[in-house]
């Protein structure tokens, strides 16, 4: 078998671009000390950096190093999506099993998260896979099961080499499904460790602009207006406008409120939805977003929604978040608004009834026109103003028939 030895020449990019000093990522060996297993590893890392935002580190055991990729929507069990792969420079097999933040200043900064892991085996000679630029194999783990390809796209020395990442036809092929209905799906066991180094993380400020504050007690939501036309230009997002009740979601400690525009308390006529806010593993917690009633077509229902209050089965309805306002004391109104959906899409939260609801940069005015169904639009104001969540930002709606505006006040 062959040793974990790390050669100088396929680590050299991973030991540049970082200072072990600073940093709790690990250092590469020089003489290995252990012998590879006869299945090779491979770990999906979960990584929220404060630059390139969202994405999961995808990593395969080879050669005494892993090979990595950078996937921006993470893994899918749909063989027709095909998600973009970033090839980044090797790192050490100790990465692994790392967890924690990676400090402001140094290279991806933010915080890591073991996402998967498990054992992977090579379909072909993995060399010449990687040479000719497909690579077949099969993965073991405990959220992705069956045969991937990794096929490259394009080969520029002067750029990162872009990869698709791609479910095979198989028995754990699995259509619509994503990296976060999987998430949501199969937890991943935790430990006392991990309990640790999130709460640590919770020191750290989630974003720019982001201010330690108490949860206030008077909490309005972004009010809105009507246009006539979808906006142009840069620093817009659409989003799916639901057809639900607006809602404001507030957890302090083991107090949950859900109000609604005008204030009113509906936490007791909610018992399933209270229930499922106050057992989120966060201490403090402010969500805008939308309770839905999904139809089979997974379009909501406003008559569905009605019926389901009505019989007290809100179990059966599902709350879209699109925005964060308060988390673990920190206090975001005057960050981005994307940053703020960043922050808000990286809480370990997304599971039975709680979804977050996604967005879609630029390009309104298509997204209009082509829409099978209402969207709204968003100010996004991700540079160089803060997004402001209250009176002062703007939240244009342009669904695809009669358009309404609503002013986030």
């Amino acid at each position: 078998m062959a040793e974990r030895a790390v050669t100088g020449s396929r680590i050299a990019a991973y030991k540049a671009e970082r200072g072990f000093s600073l940093t709790s990522e690990p250092a590469p060996r020089r003489e290995a000390d252990t012998k590879l297993s006869t299945e090779p590893m491979f770990v999906i890392q979960k990584h929220q950096a404060h630059r390139a935002g969202l994405h999961y580190d995808f990593r395969l055991e080879h050669g005494g190093v892993l090979w990595s990729w950078a996937v921006r929507e993470g893994p899918s069990l749909d063989p027709a999506d095909r998600r973009i792969a970033v090839h980044v420079e090797d790192h050490p097999l100790d990465y692994a099993s790392f967890q924690g933040r990676i400090p402001d200043g140094q290279y991806g900064a933010g915080t890591v998260e073991t996402w998967d892991s498990g054992t992977w085996k090579a379909l072909e000679d993995p060399e010449k896979g990687m040479k000719r630029g497909s690579l077949r194999f099969e993965l073991r783990g405990q959220r992705l099961h069956g045969r991937f390809t990794l096929a490259r796209v394009r080969r520029d020395a002067r750029k990162q080499e872009g990869w698709f990442l791609i479910k095979g036809h198989d028995e754990f092929a699995w259509d619509g499904v994503d990296a976060l209905s999987l998430e949501r799906d199969i937890p991943l066991p935790t430990n006392q460790k991990q309990g640790r180094q999130r709460a640590a993380v919770a020191k750290v400020p989630p974003a720019s602009g982001a201010v330690l504050s108490s949860l206030q007690a008077v909490q309005e939501p972004q009010l809105c207006m009507i246009a006539e036309t979808a906006p142009t230009g840069a620093g817009w997002v659409s989003e799916i406008k639901f057809d639900g009740y607006r809602l404001l979601v507030v957890k302090d400690g083991a107090l949950v409120r859900l109000l609604t525009r005008n204030g009113r308390d509906w936490s007791a006529r909610m018992p399933s939805v209270t229930e499922a806010i106050a057992n989120l593993p966060v201490q403090s917690l402010l969500m805008d977003g939308e309770l839905v009633s999904l139809r089979e077509d997974r379009v909501s229902s406003f008559p569905g929604l009605q019926a389901a209050l009505k019989a007290g089965h809100d179990d059966k309805l599902d709350f879209y978040a699109f925005d964060l306002v308060h988390v673990d004391g920190w206090d975001l109104k005057a960050c981005t608004l994307l940053d703020r959906k960043r922050v808000l899409h990286g809480l370990p939260i997304w599971k039975g009834m709680l979804r977050y609801s996604d967005h879609h940069p630029g390009e309104a005015d298509a997204m209009r026109t082509n829409a099978s169904r209402p969207l709204h639009f968003t100010l996004s104001q991700s540079a160089p103003r803060p997004g402001r969540y209250g009176a002062s930002a703007l939240l244009q709606i342009v669904p695809s028939k009669p358009i309404r505006h609503y002013h986030l006040g």
